[in-house]
Parts: C-alpha cells; sequence; structure tokens
C-alpha cells in the first residue's frame, strides 16, 4: 500500500470520525450555552470550520460558523505592546529544537536585532544552539532586565497593534451576539490573548473557548470558561498518555501559510499577512480535508434539524480509534504519518519530519523515556533529548525493540501527567486555604 493510500485508509476510518464528531459536539455545547456565532481559529480550526459549516446549515437554533485568519505570533507579537515584562513567558516557552534565535525571533525581532539584543544581556551563546529546558530558564532573567532589548520588543508589538485590533472589529468580535472561538487546545492561550487584545479596545465579556483537548491553561483565568471534549486538564491520564498533540496538528491543519500578521489595505479594510507556505503536507491535508467534508455531508443528512436533539458520540468511544493510531501506530501509518514536515515553533521555520528515523542515535528515541527526562531535569544530561514530535512514529519506523521502547515512553507519560495531577491538587488547596 502506497503512504498515500495510507493517509486516505486512515483518514477515511479514524480521523473524519473523530473530527465530525468532535464539530458536532462544539455545535452542542454552543446552543446549550447561548453561543450563537464561532470563531475557528486557524490553522487548526480550518477542517472544523469545513465541517461545521455543513453540520450548522439549516439547523435550530441558527449557529453562524465563521473563520478566524490568525496565528499564535499574529496574536501574541502585538499583544506584548499590552503585557509589558509579562510577555516573557510566551516568548521564552520551551520547545522542540528550541534555539535563542528563535526565541528572539518570538518578540518579532530579525537577526541582526538578536544579535544587538543579546550582546546588550551579555549573553554570549549563539543564536543557533539547540537550547536546553535549563539554558532557556538561565537566559530568561537576564532579558528581563535587558531595557534595549524591551524597547524592540515594544518597537515591533506597537507597530503590529492597530492591524489586529482592525483586523478583529472587522470580523465582528464586537458584534451584539454571544461569541466563542474553537481550536484544537493544549493550553488555550489563544483565548486569553484575544481576551487582552480585545479589552485594549473596550470589550468586557465573557470570551468561552471550545477545545480537543486541555493539558493547561494560563494563569488566573476561570476555567469554566474552557470546554474540553477529549480530555481536560484534570483527569483522562489514559487518554493523554496515548495521544500526540504534533500528530493531531499535522493532520488537522489548513494547507496555506500562517497569518503573521495584518496590514490595510487602500480601500482601508485589514487584511491578513502570510508567510510563505511549506507545501510538502498539503497533499496529504487535502486527502484528510476530503474525508472529513464527505463524512460531514453524510451525517447532515440524517440529523435532527434541531441542534439539541442531536445525539453526540461520547469521546470514549472515539478513544478505541484514536488511541492505537497515535499511541501503537502500524508500520504503514508511521511511514506515511510520520514523514510529514513538523515544527511547533510559533513562527514555522522549515520544520523537520514528525517522526524521523534516527541512525546509529539512540538518543533520540530515549527522549522520552522516564530516565532520561529525569537526567536532563537534573542537569546531568550532557545535551537536551533528542526528541521526536511523534516519538511513538520514530520507535515504530525504527523497528527495534519496538514493544520495549513503547512501554517506556508510556511509563513516561503515565508519570509526567501523575504527577501534574499531584501539583494542581496541591497548589489548589493551598489557595483553598490561603
Amino acid at each position: 500500500m502506497e503512504p498515500m493510500d495510507t493517509v486516505r485508509d486512515t483518514a477515511g476510518k479514524i480521523l473524519a470520525p473523530v473530527m465530525v464528531e468532535y464539530v458536532k459536539w462544539i455545535l452542542s455545547e454552543a446552543e446549550r450555552l447561548g453561543i450563537r456565532r464561532i470563531y475557528f481559529l486557524a490553522r487548526d480550526g480550518w477542517m472544523m470550520y469545513r465541517a461545521g459549516c455543513i453540520l450548522a446549515e439549516n439547523r435550530h437554533p441558527r449557529i453562524e460558523c465563521r473563520y478566524l485568519e490568525c496565528s499564535r505570533y499574529a496574536l501574541r507579537l502585538p499583544s506584548f505592546a499590552l503585557l509589558g515584562k509579562e510577555s516573557l513567558d510566551q516568548i521564552f516557552l520551551d520547545g522542540i529544537d528550541v534555539t535563542l534565535g528563535k526565541i528572539l525571533a518570538r518578540a518579532g525581532l530579525d537577526r541582526q536585532e538578536a544579535l544587538g539584543a543579546a550582546q546588550a544581556a551579555g549573553v554570549s551563546v549563539p543564536l543557533d544552539k539547540i537550547l536546553t529546558r535549563q539554558e532557556i530558564r538561565r537566559l530568561k532573567p537576564l532579558f528581563f532586565h535587558c531595557p534595549p532589548f524591551w524597547q524592540m520588543v515594544e518597537s515591533h508589538a506597537q507597530k503590529a497593534l492597530p492591524g489586529v485590533c482592525g483586523y478583529l472589529r472587522q470580523e465582528g468580535l464586537f458584534d451584539d451576539i454571544r461569541w466563542a472561538v474553537a481550536d484544537s487546545g493544549w493550553t488555550g492561550s489563544l483565548q486569553q490573548t484575544l481576551k487582552v487584545l480585545l479589552e485594549k479596545e473596550g470589550f468586557h465579556r465573557e470570551i468561552n473557548g471550545f477545545y480537543f483537548g486541555l493539558y493547561q491553561l494560563p494563569k488566573g483565568v476561570q476555567e469554566n470558561l474552557y470546554h474540553a471534549y477529549y480530555f481536560p486538564v484534570r483527569g483522562k491520564i489514559r487518554r493523554k498518555a496515548y495521544f500526540s498533540n504534533s500528530l493531531f496538528e499535522c493532520v488537522f491543519g489548513a494547507p496555506r501559510g500562517m497569518t503573521e500578521g495584518y496590514q490595510r489595505t487602500k480601500q482601508g479594510c485589514f487584511v491578513p499577512r502570510y508567510r510563505p507556505a511549506l507545501g510538502e503536507n498539503f497533499p496529504a491535508l487535502h486527502v484528510v480535508e476530503d474525508a472529513v467534508v464527505s463524512l460531514a455531508r453524510q451525517k447532515a443528512e440524517r440529523l435532527p434539524l434541531s441542534i439539541r436533539a442531536w445525539e453526540l458520540c461520547p469521546a470514549g468511544k472515539l478513544e478505541r480509534l484514536l488511541a492505537p493510531f497515535m499511541g501503537t501506530p502500524t508500520l504503514r501509518q508511521a511511514h506515511a504519518f510520520g514523514s510529514l514536515t513538523f515544527t511547533d515553533d510559533v513562527l514555522e521555520e522549515p520544520g523537520r519530519e514528525l517522526a524521523p528515523v534516527p541512525s546509529g542515535d539512540p538518543f533520540l528515541l530515549s527522549g522520552g523515556h522516564l530516565l532520561t527526562k529525569v537526567l536532563a531535569a537534573a542537569q546531568l544530561a550532557g545535551r537536551p533529548p533528542g526528541e521526536s514530535a511523534w516519538m511513538e512514529g520514530s520507535v515504530v519506523r525504527r523497528g527495534k525493540h519496538v514493544r520495549r521502547q513503547l512501554a517506556e515512553i508510556r511509563l513516561y507519560k503515565y508519570a509526567l501527567y501523575l504527577k501534574k495531577s499531584v501539583f494542581r491538587i496541591i497548589t489548589g488547596k493551598k489557595r483553598e486555604s490561603s
């Protein structure tokens, strides 16, 4: 079977059913909460939007589906003008293959500015050196106390602010209607960033968000405004252990370049400005999109006109489809999807394979093991774990000690999410007693 045949088969049997049921849940929750417009956030929201338009057509009550052209970078950069030094937490985020150059680019700095900022902060780390989590933490306070760096951040943020505010107003976010956002999820940070930007323009209403899954939430938010379908912040540890958010983003993205910012036309309209598209994944994305649209049309013919009367598929049933695909993929699935290109950085620089196959470097696969993570956290590992974005896919593609490697990855994930659950319980009790 050719890789694209595997993509087509998986899209029809797993990906499309998961996405369509998720969108049904979004519309059902919107009806329950009295929300009458949903903004699906680019680009993870593209296939959700396509399915939503089909499923919501001629339903009661009427729920309008819109697609908001945005990205983490396009919304975060202008918000730095409002957050001040609080924005450093979003600039110095950890990730895969993070370098100082990538970190400073998140704040809008070009390479020459990044060199100047590093020099002003007294940092001699090369811009292209891959950093460990500990190195990122050590660098962060140096830039916190660096006035030239903040002058550059403020300059770029202020330039971007009028465009994003104009675009959001143009797209109806200030209309007198209850609306919510929908996205893939993971941290819910874009919902909080939107809130910051809109409040600057005088918008002070609640914003609800619908997400496939949530690992954590921004500090200080109202948790009841963040709604998760497949796994919430608390609990569902097994689902999280057999889930890959990187793979989810890879297969459900929009086949177009990311939104870099906004510009005003001569006619006074605000239009998105796109970065050049990395088109390696487009053939697979078109296949998945076709499967989602086709299934949404089939479902729409059988659904009652009243959204309240819809019968929803419990997320637990979809776990039987999704968990084996993501957590224990077949060799064909691992090759077909693992060869897709992926980057988790906000500026989406040219990435690498989602699940690379290491050659003579067992450290790559050990990056997901509990012991390696512990050593790295204790600064006993000599270099950052060489992580695959979809570790399970790399293990299966490599084909050596597959069962043992997958078991070790699962052990690490269970330990990670159990630790986070215990931490939330402890911190929650401390807040209650204070």
